[in-house]
């Protein structure tokens, strides 16, 4: 019987019987209204609503969700990835991608201030050098490399036993 069925639907279909709305929502049979791909549309898969073309990327499902080819592009969930030149994982503010995974050569922190220099960011510790390493506005105060000077107040290239120190990038005098 439903073969007969069947049959009956295929020659009314040829002879031109059955109007062309009832044709084209059986081609669409997850009514997201695409046609599946296999009939001639644009739907690449007829079976969930959710995809077809124009739908939104959906971050990290592996899925082409929007029917574009691609996997995971530019989609729902993406994040702001930053360029880190310098390789010290510290990521350039002024230039950024949106993507769902880290593309090569790019941070998720965006606190480089220079990124053409990896011992100079927000975050950085102050190294003796003459730079201000961390952005701060002084150079060189707090330093994690400063040498720890003694007092010599007979000026015999000996520290005195009291004790008297200073830690600074350049010897002070005295």
């Amino acid at each position: 019987m439903r073969l007969l069925h069947m049959v009956l639907l295929f020659v009314s279909l040829l002879a031109g019987c059955i109007p062309r709305s009832v044709i084209d929502k059986a081609s669409d049979r997850d009514n997201d209204g695409y046609r599946a791909a296999q009939l001639g549309g644009q739907d690449c898969n007829d079976q969930d609503g959710a995809i077809h073309p124009g739908a939104d990327e959906v971050c990290g499902d592996g899925i082409d969700n929007d029917c574009d080819g691609q996997i995971d592009d530019d989609g729902l969930g993406d994040h702001t990835w930053y360029t880190d030149a310098d390789g010290d994982g510290h990521g350039d503010p002024d230039v950024s991608t949106t993507a769902c995974s880290q593309p090569e050569g790019y941070v998720a922190s965006s606190d480089d201030c220079d990124d053409a220099n990896a011992v100079t960011y927000t975050s950085a510790d102050e190294i003796c050098d003459g730079k201000d390493n961390n952005r701060n506005g002084a150079i060189d105060e707090s330093t994690v490399d400063a040498p720890t000077w003694t007092r010599d107040q007979d000026e015999d290239g000996y520290g005195a036993i009291d004790g008297a120190t200073l830690t600074q990038c350049d010897q002070p005098s005295g």
